[in-house]
């Protein structure tokens, strides 16, 4: 038997990956040809994180900071959001010019360890046969991994979620925490984002137990507390048991928020609590209803409780009479009207504008478009004939009452939340997605096949009508969908799924007049996965990077290497363009300023955006748009890889040198201790900047004339220059929506920027004296208003200054590793602080001649340390706060779920010694 078993753990991993290896032979994808499965964010950020994190393992990187995220930050929450998963370690076995096909395979690995799982599961109860591979295929193969295959870091919440199940059931019946212990606490240290998701829905499948094993008569006395007790406390130990992780990127994820969660619930509430306010409390003013918006919002939730209560008792109390029941049903459901006609019409049609929602369409359809993952419906296919397995549960009549109404609660506490925007709300740490909606559908597929399963075990309580009733509904439903038309599904697919439909439904009838004809059932559900797995695979291959692509952008290593063995002291460098996303240094290995991931330090944004740079949703900087000579000295970058960039000097290897570009600690007056006044104008803003540390230096950028002229529609302005220098001309870009920026020189040439929005400063290039120039701005709508400086030049002279100035007080830095830096300073003159080029971050350490100093801000960002005049060794070191606390809390977490452990075992050992014993004295 346990060799049987075996075999068939063993398959359940093998039959998908045969399945999704066959289709990338067919479609030629890795390992079986240049296309690829890394697309989407895949493609624009995690290849890049992979590519670290193998510099981590493989080449002694520094594990607590990095000067390769933008202008240097913590590697805390990069590491805890994209990098923590165990399976990770697989990506060092390949060299990095084949980093993307060890990707692929991650991609692909990932789903079958979701059939493995789902096999672990069914055999805790019992249930593990070969007819089993249907569901545990079909869980790997499910709409949610196949729209998400490329987002591996968020599959191995699913990869672990039928091991959290499976461990709250031996917790509740066994009174064994480990399971569970351990593998909520590995799925948060996996990814805790999605760790968060496991711990709402761990909540939720425990609560649903404990009303399942809830004797009657059903009083507060007889509720199973000591067993909600020990889930309390496992759950509270798993989230220690991940602190050495979790704290400290919370820490740093606190960074890349300006909003606190409490304000994006008011901010995504404001108009519901609004229109009652405005009812119960007429004419007040707008401040009063912003501040009792909370408070309302919390008597609508506990409003909500009553028939939410009702509704459990009517479900779970012998005391209720079927009248009754339907009574408290309707009245629930009536809530839930009410609910959604106040709250979720409101905030949809008045507030923000959701993407369009096609649950029913998603059930029966698992074909997910390329662009459709981006802002789509939730992606809950698991094939229609499990799914119709899954709807008969409910009338099963083999299976207790007790526990269909307890799956039945659970059902629609997971479908909530993918029909209501509030709920989602809470599912997604109250943060509004900007793409890749409902990232909790996994929990509905989870559950929808362990119910298909389950009803499936217990054939001798099915009839013919528990599958043609689904069926029907299923297909006037494949019908309303055609009938909408949503824009993801193709005409020529409706045919092929209802006949699909038709065929599940035969089948399953087929199946109950004789049990044991089980491979048609296999069949016919196999044959959907794989043309739905097929399509999904071959949608993301098309939007994705080749093999060759990486390859080539990795290969740019080699340049940067060499640029390195030439230098001894700190740089940061750019290129001109992207080689291949926006998170190249990470890539290639080289200090910049660019990056983009959720953990970067908003400041750190926001300062770079002031510096004209290219911004995009807040935690987005691209230096290689909107880049300026005094940018790249503000930010200590001395090296652009470039034919040319305007005055710096070719050095070889593809490079330009900033003569210009400021180290990474120097010396500073006391004003640069002042942070500037900010605004949206970056060329006054740099200013003030220089100004600041360099008085003497005079403005870098100077005003330049620009007449407006006649425009032919409203949308465009039209502008005339005359040249007047052969400094370099700039453009401040005034609004984002900016679609074309035009310049027409005498000579004829025409150069034109699409979609210049992004950036806040644009070189326009250097021309000569007494030129005229045409500037044309085109908006996707009325052209705005402007007023202030259209145009400014940049002058080199006051760089140089600039530069002087720092360097009057000698500095030495060296640079340990990332988070070590030591080096020696003499002040003169007026310099009263030592500025670094990288953020003040809580974490940092000084030590001033051995003794302890608490460094400020210099420019609003950068980390100082006030000086007196004179020598001074300088020492700084970083730790991730949090790191040491957390490590202390995890050790403590598993001391005390060992000890556990350790108490409950001696105690079945004692009881079971004492059983014995009695039996002795018995006989």
């Amino acid at each position: 038997m346990s060799r049987k078993r075996n075999l068939l753990f063993l398959l359940s991993f093998l039959l998908p990956l045969g399945i999704l290896l066959s289709l990338c032979a067919l479609l030629s994808i890795a390992p079986f040809g240049s296309r690829t499965l890394v697309c989407a964010d895949a493609n624009n950020q995690f290849i890049s994180y992979y590519a670290f994190y193998q510099d981590l393992f493989l080449r002694g990187r520094d594990w607590l900071y990095s000067f390769e995220k933008v202008l240097g930050g913590s590697t805390a929450g990069l590491f805890a959001y994209y990098l923590a998963s165990p399976l990770n370690l697989l990506l060092l076995a390949f060299p990095g010019e084949k980093l993307a096909v060890g990707a692929t395979l991650l991609i692909l690995l990932k789903p079958c360890l979701c059939g493995l799982s789902f096999a672990l599961y069914l055999n805790s109860r019992d249930r593990l046969r070969p007819a089993s591979l249907l569901f545990s295929t079909a869980y790997a193969l499910c709409g949610f991994n196949l729209a998400y295959a490329w987002c591996s870091l968020w599959l191995d919440a699913v990869i672990l979620l039928p091991l959290v199940a499976w461990g709250i059931d031996r917790l509740l019946r066994d009174e064994k925490p480990l399971l569970y212990l351990f593998s909520l606490g590995l799925a948060i240290l996996s990814c805790f984002y999605t760790g968060y998701m496991l711990c709402l829905f761990s909540a939720l499948y425990a609560l649903c137990s404990l009303l399942a094993l809830w004797p009657s008569p059903c009083t507060l006395r007889s509720f199973p507390w000591r067993g909600a007790l020990r889930f309390a406390l496992a759950s509270l130990c798993a989230g220690a048991l991940s602190a050495v992780f979790l704290l400290p990127a919370v820490l740093a994820l606190r960074l890349g928020s300006n909003k606190p969660p409490m304000q994006n619930i008011q901010e995504y509430t404001y108009p519901v609590t609004q229109y009652f306010l405005t009812r119960l409390l007429p004419g007040r003013d707008d401040a009063f209803y912003a501040a009792a918006s909370l408070p309302m919002l919390a008597a609508l939730c506990l409003a909500l409780l009553v028939p939410a209560a009702a509704g459990l008792w009517a479900l779970f109390s012998p005391r209720c009479g079927r009248r009754s029941r339907t009574l408290i049903g309707l009245v629930c459901l009536g809530v839930l009207l009410l609910w959604y006609a106040t709250v979720e019409r409101t905030v949809r049609c008045s507030y923000i504008v959701l993407p369009e929602n096609r649950l029913s369409a998603k059930l029966s359809f698992g074909m997910v478009s390329y662009w459709e993952m981006f802002d789509g419906s939730p992606n809950v296919y698991i094939g229609q004939l499990c799914l119709l397995l899954a709807v008969s549960y409910f009338s099963n009549r083999a299976i207790p009452v007790r526990e269909r109404r307890s799956k039945l609660l659970l059902t629609v506490l997971l479908l909530l939340p993918l029909m209501l925007h509030l709920p989602d709300l809470i599912w997604h740490g109250f943060e509004k997605n900007h793409c890749f909606n409902y990232r909790e559908s996994f929990f509905l597929c989870f559950l929808l096949l362990s119910l298909a399963e389950e009803s499936f075990s217990a054939p001798e309580g099915l009839r013919a009508r528990d599958f043609l009733l689904p069926a029907l509904l299923l297909g006037l439903n494949i019908a309303y969908v055609y009938r909408c038309r949503p824009v993801f599904l193709e005409d020529r697919v409706y045919l092929p799924v209802l006949l699909w439909l038709l065929l599940s439904a035969a089948a399953l009838l087929f199946w109950l007049r004789r049990p044991r004809a089980v491979s048609a059932l296999c069949a016919v559900q196999l044959i959907a996965l794989c043309a739905t797995a097929g399509y999904c695979l071959n949608q993301q291959a098309e939007h994705a990077g080749s093999t060759e692509d990486y390859a080539s952008a990795y290969r740019l290593r080699e340049s940067f290497s060499a640029l390195a063995a030439r230098n001894t002291d700190f740089y940061r460098a750019r290129k001109a363009e992207p080689v291949l996303n926006h998170c190249d240094p990470l890539l290639i290995g080289y200090p910049s300023v660019m990056s983009y991931s959720s953990a970067e330090n908003a400041a750190a944004v926001q300062f770079t955006r002031e510096l004209g740079l290219t911004i995009l949703e807040g935690h987005f900087t691209d230096i290689d748009l909107g880049s300026s000579r005094t940018a790249d000295t503000l930010t200590g970058v001395r090296y652009v890889l470039a034919d040319a960039f305007l005055d710096y000097r070719p050095v070889g290897g593809g490079f330009v040198e900033n003569p210009y570009a400021l180290p990474l600690a120097f010396a500073a007056p006391a004003s640069a201790l002042e942070a500037p006044a900010s605004g949206e104008n970056p060329c006054e803003t740099m200013n003030r900047y220089v100004a600041a540390l360099a008085p003497d230096a005079g403005e870098v950028f100077l005003p330049a004339e620009a007449a407006e002229a006649e425009t032919p529609d409203s949308r465009t302005q039209l502008f005339s220059v005359q040249v007047e220098t052969a400094l370099p001309l700039y453009c401040p870009i005034r609004s984002p929506q900016l679609e074309e920026l035009r310049l027409e020189r005498e000579n004829g040439d025409v150069t034109v920027w699409q979609e210049p929005g992004f950036a806040t400063l644009l070189l326009l290039g250097s021309f000569e004296p007494g030129e005229t120039l045409t500037l044309a701005l085109r908006y996707e709508s009325d052209a705005p208003t402007l007023g202030g400086t259209l145009l400014y030049y940049e002058r080199g002279d006051a760089l140089a200054a600039l530069r002087e100035s720092v360097l009057l007080s000698p500095c030495e830095l060296r640079v340990i590793s990332d988070s070590r830096l030591s080096g020696q300073v003499e002040l003169r003159g007026e310099d009263t602080a030592l500025v670094f080029l990288f953020p003040l971050e809580d974490g940092w350490r000084v030590l001033v001649d051995g003794e302890p100093v608490t460094p400020v801000q210099a420019l609003g960002l950068y980390l100082a340390v006030p000086l007196s005049p004179g020598a001074h060794q300088v020492e700084l070191r970083f730790v991730p706060p949090g790191l040491l606390p957390g490590a202390s809390l995890s050790a403590a977490a598993l001391a005390a779920a060992l000890l556990w452990a350790w108490a409950l075992r001696r105690r079945r050992t004692v009881l079971t010694l004492a059983g014995a014993s009695c039996g002795i004295s018995a006989s």
